[in-house]
């Protein structure tokens, strides 16, 4: 059976896996990320070495040690913390070839209803020979494509207001203000940081939310920050917690927004890492359609208020979990198309490339 399984591509493979998933009352949000984790070292480096770990008599030392390498390279957080989810699906998809009756469908397309109702790996983008046009998928809507994304870095990097606060050459952008005050505490720089956000951004953190005129939210928010003890330690360790915080930073206000944002340009521009994705209007209208199309989430689909009721300040903010719907989103496109994009891609952003991080002081 096992040498049946192992000539079979990974579409039919992980479809025939999803369905086992299913009998054995895990969620489905356990289902979709294990029906792709299990598959990282085949997506990462090939067929052959995926099978020789999976069912090598050595299995744990040559998974973890695999698995460890992977992670240090495609992710700047905590390696070691994210190893054990990886390795517990792997471990399920081993207990999975152990079971008898393994049925594949003649259909290659992904098992799941929600997905297959709509796109999944086997349905035809229209792609565009032209630089101009985006791809779309068959409900007319931008597909996840690496030629999108080479599109949309294009006009970002293109249009004037980006440009201007990507230039190296221009001392007050934002990239450079946050590369010349490296791990800073002082009130003035980390006011100065916030300044430049806000404004980029139109996150209207200056409101201080008491009274009307009241406009200290700025510096209410650059107090807040500066008092945090070790942000960023914790920015370097892709600290959810830090997002909600500062969201919290000016009572009666929870700037979700704004958080996000500078939680994502102090580890992009600083750290030169993809520790945060953003949040903000646009992402929490589309994501929805996105959540439904690649990993099945309909429930979200209904209503686009769903990603502001379940993530954003109704709920005073799980940024976590907002993060793990774009993650498992990006999962699920590498593990269909074969590429992956990072998670600030992913929120049609684009950021220069650092010569290096900067050192701590």
């Amino acid at each position: 059976m096992v040498d049946d399984i192992k000539n079979r591509p990974l579409d039919e493979i992980r479809a025939a896996y999803k369905k086992y998933l299913n009998t054995q009352n895990l969620s489905q949000n356990t289902v979709m990320t294990s029906s792709t984790d299990a598959f990282c070292i085949w997506r990462k480096k090939g067929q052959e070495a995926f099978w020789q770990i999976v069912l090598s008599d050595n299995f744990e030392v040559l998974g973890k040690s695999t698995l460890l390498e992977l992670l240090v390279q495609q992710s700047s957080g905590n390696a070691e913390a994210n190893l054990s989810g990886y390795m517990a699906h792997l471990r399920r998809f081993r207990r999975f070839l152990k079971t008898s009756g393994i049925e594949f469908s003649e259909s290659k397309q992904d098992s799941s209803p929600a997905v297959s109702a709509v796109v999944n790996s086997q349905d035809p983008f229209i792609l565009q020979e032209s630089p101009y046009k985006f791809d779309v998928d068959k409900n007319g809507l931008l597909a996840l494509t690496s030629g999108n994304v080479d599109r949309i870095n294009f006009i970002i990097e293109n249009d004037s207001n980006y440009r201007s606060d990507m230039d190296p050459e221009n001392k007050e952008s934002t990239y450079n203000y946050i590369r010349n005050h490296p791990y800073t505490r002082d009130y003035e720089v980390i006011l100065g940081i916030v300044e430049r956000i806000d404004i980029q951004n139109s996150t209207h953190q200056a409101s201080s939310g008491v009274k009307q005129g009241d406009n200290r939210g700025r510096e209410i928010t650059a107090q807040f920050i500066c008092d945090l003890p070790d942000f960023y330690e914790r920015l370097k360790n892709e600290d959810a917690g830090l997002v909600n915080q500062i969201a919290g930073a000016i009572h009666g206000r929870y700037t979700f927004s704004f958080a996000s944002k500078y939680c994502t340009y102090l580890s992009r521009y600083l750290l030169e890492t993809d520790g945060y994705s953003i949040y903000d209007k646009i992402l929490r209208e589309i994501l929805p359609y996105y959540a439904w199309v690649y990993i099945g989430e309909n429930h979200m689909a209904r209503k686009q208020s769903k990603i502001e009721k379940e993530f954003g300040q109704r709920n005073r903010g799980d940024y976590l979990g907002y993060r793990n719907l774009i993650d498992r989103i990006r999962r699920e496109v590498e593990c269909r198309m074969g590429y992956a994009i990072t998670r600030y891609v992913c929120c049609g952003k684009s950021c220069p490339a650092g010569s290096g991080r900067a050192e701590e002081k």
